[in-house]
């Protein structure tokens, strides 16, 4: 987890060539500025059941959770070259092990103010690849591009309220 505080963000990181398996939030960042997350994998066995052992529909399972704090939003964010997979072990048949039969979600954003999200590839998720919250300001626009955001569903999956390969709440994203 990289939380900047009131001390103000963390800036310039990179988060580069990892594998986060099975973690209800496998990475989770606030309050951060011109950081670069690429060429990570993130990988959910038992689908959004992974992390936490029971279904817990209440709380995210996600790849990235990219949320706001007391520091302010985060500015700057390059998350290039990822691969998540919300039901990564389907030939093992882990999913059938879990209660919630759900595949885990895929990047969820805060206000991703100046955010470049490209050459990522989702897939396998329950609700949506991409999730970008309402932007409270207008500095810095973010740039969706060349993402590969496939909604495929193993056998045995339930879906609970459809699927949404990218979903924006906002203004300033292209």
């Amino acid at each position: 987890q990289l939380a900047g505080g009131s001390g103000g963000p963390i800036r310039q990181f990179v988060i580069s060539g990892n594998t986060f398996k099975n973690f209800q939030l496998m990475l989770s960042v606030s309050g951060v500025q011109d950081g670069v997350i690429t060429q990570n994998k993130f990988l959910m066995e038992k689908g959004r059941d992974s992390g936490t052992g029971r279904s817990n529909f209440g709380l995210p399972n996600v790849g990235l959770w990219i949320f706001d704090n007391a520091s302010g939003s985060n500015s700057g964010l390059s998350i290039i070259d990822n691969e998540y997979d919300g039901c990564a072990d389907l030939a093992y048949n882990l999913l059938s092990q879990s209660q919630s039969h759900l595949c885990g979600d895929g990047f969820i954003f805060g206000q991703p103010v100046g955010a470049t999200i490209s050459n990522n590839t989702i897939r396998h998720f329950s609700f949506e690849g991409i999730n970008i919250g309402p932007l409270l300001t207008t500095q810095g626009v973010t740039t969706l591009s060349e993402n590969i955001i496939s909604v495929i569903t193993p056998a045995g999956t339930t879906n609970r309220g459809g699927h949404t390969g990218i979903r924006v709440d906002t203004s300033g994203t292209i």
